[in-house]
């Protein structure tokens, strides 16, 4: 029988980075709708690059669900899990990493897991089953990906105070990081809810 690894303290300082790496991709929706599109729709052929158009947001909505999902992965605790398919793997980094953290686990629910499941985790047969897409201009199925977005935000901003304590009492120049990196993400949440006013 293999011997399970442990990840060691270094790998886990790594792995925070990776879930920073995740919420910054959640936003990337927001990116490209109210800033990046914006910016090229000013061009005389943006008009004639509806497909390109089309295709880049359809890879921004899954980019961004998929990264909310991963993050929802890290909180999402045991007894949440309902089968063997949704079984965290060895290598995950998972919040039970993180000795001292109380999570209150999945933030998104059954119901928002198993959509983002359905229509862009895994090729299933159910879009064509239900006659919806997920895809634009498929106005069918929608998330509201702002409030998607806001949810895993929470999440790791609860996990990131943790971080805070638990690096004050070992090392200021970590506190002052994770300081800054939840100002830049409070910020951004900030301006992406301000210009969501319609689901986005």
């Amino acid at each position: 029988m293999p011997i399970k690894r442990v990840p060691l303290e270094n790998e886990k300082l790594r792995a925070i980075d990776l879930l920073y790496n995740r919420l910054n991709q959640a936003f990337v929706l927001y990116f490209w709708v109210r800033r990046v599109q914006p910016m090229l729709a000013a061009h005389s052929s943006f008009s004639d690059a509806d497909f390109e158009i089309g295709t880049i947001h359809n890879a921004c909505v899954a980019s961004t669900l998929m990264s909310i999902r991963s993050l929802d992965d890290f909180f999402r605790l045991k007894e949440q899990r309902k089968d063997k398919k949704d079984k965290a793997h060895e290598s995950d980094v998972h919040v039970t990493d993180f000795f001292g953290f109380q999570s209150s686990g999945s933030f998104l629910s059954e119901t928002e897991r198993e959509s983002i499941h359905r229509w862009i985790a895994h090729q299933t047969y159910h879009p064509i089953w239900t006659g919806k897409t997920g895809i634009a201009p498929d106005s069918n199925q929608e998330w509201n990906t702002a409030d998607l977005v806001e949810k895993a935000a929470r999440a790791l901003f609860g996990f990131m105070d943790f971080l805070e304590r638990d690096f004050s009492q070992k090392d200021s120049d970590k506190v002052e990081g994770v300081r800054k990196m939840k100002t830049i993400f409070e910020n951004r949440l900030q301006k992406m809810k301000a210009m969501c006013i319609s689901p986005c």
